[in-house]
């Protein structure tokens, strides 16, 4: 039996701005925090007796003001397989 397991990233805090509200960027993902996700996931998945076969990211795409365009990672999708 297999299991699917989807990650999401979130964006990074960039800091604080008037009134201490955060501001976060709208293009590059906390690589750390999804780390930590992951690995939180994987460690999941191998309580339950599962296996990981594969991880694949989630790219999601934007452009601003019709001159540039960038790909971001939404997330990870993780494959993983039952222990017979």
């Amino acid at each position: 039996m297999n299991k699917v397991v989807y990650v999401k990233a979130y964006f990074k805090l960039l800091g604080y701005g008037r009134n201490q509200s955060e501001v976060w960027s709208d293009s590059e993902v906390d690589g750390e925090s999804l780390n930590n996700d992951i690995g939180q996931a994987v460690r999941q998945l191998n309580i339950d007796g599962y296996e990981v076969l594969s991880m694949m990211p989630v790219t999601s795409g934007r452009f601003q003001d019709d001159s540039y365009g960038f790909s971001y990672t939404e997330g990870v999708t993780i494959v993983a397989k039952k222990f017979v």
